[in-house]
């Protein structure tokens, strides 16, 4: 699948248009820390339902925080995604049933998300730039601050497969997401394709092993979950109080893994302030606070 360049740009930083601004009520903070290093400085508050409320001066810096809040909680996860797409899942989990490591390894390949970000990056925005520079660097401080892999949580505890991160590893995550409704659904039934004169020793050995679990599979993969949709309520002035209008949203999304939403208030005094839900990865559009019980 092809991606349009500023449909690209658009979902780094879109996050900027959302809507409840000054969303955030006065929940007693529970922790503030100050997040520094030699580039980046943010604040970030949690109130007491656990919501981060991220400040910083800068794109760069509220980067940063972003970084460090998702990383704090979805590490694990946010290190399989990035291993995803550099097709090495194999490489550290082995096959996998009916080989849907190694498949995912071969799709990833072809669509080879890591080196067209590698294009796209110095066409993008100095923002886009500096909120996945910042991001990244808030990943990499949370792999500094718990020193060891015996101190990452459980999912990836003791692991070698949890790495540092870059900026392009993470735009070319940010195209993984874009291809949500496109050629992520087909990655396994590209895999195992063929031409009618050349099988390719793969998919020989694919076919000849478990022929029946493959194309299951690409079927399963293509086939969209049962009930995805959404649904949106905009509520005028006189059906909310102390606001002119409000915008509420219940997306079908699953409650773990890398496309569950994640809550938060963004804040650069003067020039930001947004509240809403993102994915886990870097810069996703800002949706408000789910409806989901």
């Amino acid at each position: 699948m092809l991606i349009d360049r500023t449909s690209v740009i658009h979902i780094v930083f879109s996050f900027v248009f959302a809507s409840f601004l000054n969303a955030c009520g006065q929940a007693k903070s529970e922790l503030a820390p100050e997040l520094d290093n030699d580039q980046y400085h943010a604040t970030i508050t949690y109130t007491k339902y656990g919501v981060p409320h991220i400040k910083a001066d800068d794109f760069s810096s509220l980067g940063f925080g972003v970084g460090y809040a998702k990383s704090r909680e979805n590490l694990c996860t946010l290190a399989d995604q990035i291993i995803k797409i550099k097709s090495q899942r194999a490489k550290y989990f082995g096959a996998g049933e009916n080989n849907i490591n190694l498949l995912s390894d071969v799709g990833y390949q072809g669509v080879n998300y890591i080196e067209r970000a590698e294009v796209l990056y110095p066409t993008l925005g100095e923002k886009s730039r500096d909120m996945l520079e910042g991001y990244a660097a808030g990943y990499n401080k949370i792999l500094v601050d718990l020193v060891s892999p015996d101190k990452y949580p459980s999912q990836c505890r003791g692991t070698n497969w949890v790495k540092k991160i870059t900026a392009q590893e993470l735009l070319a995550y940010q195209l993984d997401i874009a291809a949500l409704s496109g050629s992520r659904n087909f990655l396994s039934a590209m895999a195992g394709s063929q031409s009618p004169q050349t099988q390719t020793k793969l998919v020989q050995n694919t076919l000849a092993s478990d022929a029946a679990s493959l194309l299951n599979m690409q079927r399963a993969v293509m086939t969209p979950s049962k009930g995805v949709g959404s649904n949106c309520w905009a509520l005028g002035k006189d059906k909310v109080i102390n606001a002119s209008a409000a915008l509420l949203a219940n997306p079908h999304f699953p409650w773990d893994g890398d496309l569950r939403f994640f809550q938060q208030q963004l804040t650069i005094p003067d020039k930001l302030n947004v509240m809403g839900g993102t994915f886990i990865s870097p810069c996703k559009r800002l949706k408000p606070p789910s409806l989901d019980g």
